[in-house]
């Protein structure tokens, strides 16, 4: 008889996953059943347990212990989640931080490994709090003896921790926190909080209006023209970091003297430039301490600074690390999946290899279910073709835009060709068409490849992991005018390696290939503005009669639009 570990996350990006036996089996993000992303409500409990419990075909009386995230701001007054007690013995709470090292040295395929969590902030630090795992009644009595506090503003919060793990268990390597000095006169409420992830954060915040913007940044810091335009915010002492923030006053009197300034490029470039080097030597800082304290050379990453690919890239070129595994849901989406794998270990006294086939954890979809949903779309066609991936390379080749829906959705931020948009990479102008037509964001966003594993050292400079889209290559130089769409500003390229399999993906790809000598195809996320990448057929037909898409791959079937043919 199997036996089911279920996991739940509650933060921003709020999430669940189902182990069976120790392997995950189903997960999905909230937002992606909302549709509202970086959907984070607590109302939305009974939707995740009806999807992943759903696709399983048990119940939640079928799962024999639960691991929770669940932050104490909020709960003091309500101690249920959807039809979930948070108080029942069964329900293990595993602490914010430790939950992301768990999500990644479960799926890791190392047997000991230094972990290093970076993000904006982890648990609020009340009192003797620290990491660990509770149960039901003992997260209860430790809401309970919170009592009256005002849990929106703590007296602190965990920043970064450093961790080693192996799979019979963990101790913390070091722990750093933010604890909190001043006040805003006007407002009352904290200012200036100091972490990698917040300073992060409040760039992308100043120049797009979001703190979950901070891939733009990412993709923005390329083009800046000198990255040390303002005081370094990174200091070290005896090897512990230390960060000022001089250089937030001088950003603040600049925009404050001239509010558009954050929309002008070239000054909006110095500053993502400068958040960027800033982020990489707090990065590197932090991974050489906790490798030297560590006991094994092997690292893994987790937190949400864990998807920046570019400070990935140079930690593996510049750290004397062994290997390197960055799980795809490495934000706070993963926690369910942390809180999962804890709760595991807590049962069966061993933390189990969790790697889940690539990154495909949503439920899978009937073609009764695709026929219902085109049933609802009869402005579409399916196109009579006796080889639909076959007819979906000539469209790419040709020029053409083809959106992708295959098997369970990818679980974390990345389409690794469940839920992807396809296009030429030869086609200078397919990056702005994309961007501007398309998908209706910032023109300077770069686009990944998604290439041939094994033909991937002919067309990058592949110095690390690049099976996750995690990590940046550059594109060999004679490679570069051949897939500009590609090809970033500065010739790197946040790399796709696909490995032979006999996925629809994988087809597409070796049928590009064949037509045009070029093996690989720029990949994107199959959602519209705004919007999270689609989950259902029903939502991918949506998307695709609202979009400029040419053709939509529907597990199977070749669907296109009337006239399209």
């Amino acid at each position: 008889m199997s036996d089911y570990t279920l996991g739940l996350g509650f933060s921003h990006d709020a999430s669940a996953v189902l182990l069976r036996d120790g392997i995950p089996v189903v997960g999905v993000q909230l937002e992606r059943i909302t549709g509202r992303k970086h959907d984070g409500d607590r109302s939305g409990a009974g939707a995740l347990l009806d999807y992943v419990l759903g696709a399983a075909g048990i119940s939640l009386d079928d799962v024999s212990v639960i691991g929770a995230y669940v932050p104490y701001v909020g709960v003091v007054d309500d101690l249920r989640l959807g039809p979930l007690d948070l108080a029942e013995p069964r329900v293990l709470h595993v602490s914010h931080h430790l939950a992301h090292a768990y999500s990644a040295f479960g799926p890791s395929p190392f047997e000991a490994a230094t972990v290093l969590v970076v993000d904006g902030n982890g648990d609020a630090l009340f009192g003797d709090q620290g990491d660990g795992v509770r149960t039901g009644p003992e997260y209860a009595a430790a809401v309970s003896a919170l009592g009256d506090q005002d849990l929106s503003v703590a007296p602190g919060f965990e920043t970064e921790t450093a961790y080693a793990f192996s799979r019979d268990g963990w101790e913390v390597l070091f722990k750093n926190t933010m604890r909190f000095s001043r006040r805003t006169t006007s407002t009352g409420r904290w200012t200036d909080l100091l972490s990698v992830g917040l300073d992060y954060g409040q760039v992308a915040e100043w120049l797009f209006g979001s703190r979950h913007a901070a891939g733009k940044v990412m993709g923005l810091a390329p083009y800046a023209h000198d990255a040390a335009a303002y005081p370094a915010s990174v200091g070290l002492d005896a090897g512990r970091l230390l960060l000022d923030d001089v250089w937030k006053v001088q950003v603040r009197s600049r925009i404050a003297q001239d509010p558009e300034v954050v929309h002008r490029f070239d000054w909006a470039a110095q500053l993502a430039g400068f958040a960027q080097h800033e982020c990489q030597r707090a990065m590197l800082a932090l991974v050489h301490r906790a490798v030297g304290l560590g006991r094994s050379p092997d690292l893994c990453l987790a937190g949400g600074v864990a998807l920046n690919a570019i400070a990935n890239s140079l930690i593996s070129r510049e750290v004397a690390t062994g290997r390197m595994y960055v799980q795809p849901a490495c934000s706070d989406a993963g926690l369910s999946l942390g809180a999962a794998l804890a709760a595991d270990h807590s049962a069966s006294g061993r933390i189990r290899g969790a790697q889940p086939p690539r990154d495909s954890l949503g439920r899978r979809y009937s073609a009764a279910d695709v026929d219902r949903a085109l049933a609802e779309h009869p402005d579409l066609v399916v196109a009579r073709c006796p080889d639909p991936v076959a007819a979906a390379a000539e469209r790419l080749a040709a020029g053409g835009v083809v959106a992708l829906f295959d098997g369970g959705s990818e679980f974390g931020p990345r389409a690794l060709g469940h839920r992807s948009i396809l296009a030429d990479p030869r086609r200078r102008y397919m990056r702005d068409h994309l961007n501007t037509t398309v998908k209706r964001r910032e023109v300077f966003r770069p686009f990944a490849p998604a290439v041939l594993a094994e033909l991937a050292d002919d067309w990058f400079e592949v110095d690390g992991p690049a099976d996750l889209m995690l990590f940046t290559a550059q594109v060999r130089p004679g490679r570069r005018e051949l897939i500009p769409a590609v090809t970033h500003v500065d010739g790197s390229a946040r790399l796709q390696a696909v490995p032979a399999d006999d996925t629809p993906y994988r087809r597409l790809i070796e049928g590009f290939h064949r037509l045009t000598q070029v093996p690989l195809l720029l990949n994107t996320s199959f959602n519209d503005a705004g919007a999270p990448i689609v989950e259902t057929p029903e939502q991918a037909l949506a998307a695709f009669e609202r979009m400029h898409l040419d053709a939509l791959y529907l597990q199977g079937r070749l669907v296109l639009k009337a006239g399209g043919a």
